[in-house]
């Protein structure tokens, strides 16, 4: 067998075994799916009455207006901050930093191939769900920014940054800290997804139901990747194979794994 064929069934079995392992039953997969096919249900439900301009669509044009009428110079810089930091680039960059610092710091690749991956997944999703829908944005005369022309439903910004600042809630949340830091991950993640959420309305480039309908996608996403995350985690030295290990234990056993020659 020559050494190339050695390396090269190496390379598969590093794979296999450290970025995407043998499923392992774990039974709290099982909520994960629940929680991703309700998150579903309720975008697929937002875009039925948008579609048929009913149901919580109906009160879109209401809340625009009421919120276009209490707009003050510090909400409009806040919301401006807000919408930055949850723009496709600046997520982008984000989740690229975040990827670079699995991998070259953490040699955590599994952890950054299903980070990267349900990032993926969500952008696709946003963009498939935009071009079904095919609803178009609240009126110019309402933006506050440059005029945007694109999809409405669901809110890209929304979307992107509860998948992105989830994500990382879960790495943070996996390390051993104690419950108070837990709770404190945890607003910080509703809190900033909320926040660039709202500043989306506020600024005029969305509805009401986009938002939700970007929440919600976020959640299905996440509760997915959640999912993925407890079916193929490898099992903790030491431990049996029924008992899956955090994701700060693999990092740790992933910084002591090379990519083979």
């Amino acid at each position: 067998m020559s050494s190339a064929t050695t390396s090269d069934r190496t390379a598969t079995q590093w794979v296999r075994s450290t970025v995407v392992p043998p499923v392992r039953w774990d039974p709290r997969a099982l909520w994960a799916v629940a929680a991703a096919v309700l998150a579903g249900a309720a975008a697929l439900g937002l875009a039925d009455g948008v579609g048929e301009h009913s149901d919580l669509s109906s009160y879109d044009p209401t809340v625009t207006a009421s919120v276009v009428a209490d707009r003050s110079g510090p909400l409009t810089a806040l919301a401006q901050v807000l919408t930055f930091i949850g723009s496709e680039v600046s997520v982008g960059v984000l989740t690229v930093l975040v990827l670079a610092w699995l991998v070259w710091r953490r040699r955590a690749w599994r952890t950054a191939f299903l980070f990267g991956a349900t990032m993926t997944v969500g952008a696709v999703a946003t963009l498939v769900v935009k071009h079904v829908v095919a609803r178009t944005r609240p009126p110019a005369s309402v933006m506050l920014g440059p005029l945007d022309t694109g999809f409405s439903f669901p809110s890209g910004h929304t979307t992107y940054s509860t998948v992105f600042f989830g994500l990382v809630a879960a790495l943070l949340l996996a390390r051993r800290i104690g419950v108070a830091q837990r709770v404190g991950i945890v607003l910080a993640w509703v809190l900033a997804s909320g926040g660039v959420g709202l500043s989306r309305l506020y600024l005029g480039y969305h509805w009401m139901t986009d938002v939700l309908a970007g929440w919600s996608l976020a959640t299905a996403v996440l509760a997915l990747g959640a999912a993925v995350v407890l079916l193929t985690r490898p099992p903790a030295q030491g431990s049996r194979p029924d008992q899956a290990d955090d994701l700060d234990d693999l990092n740790d056993r992933d910084q002591n794994t090379r990519v083979p020659a």
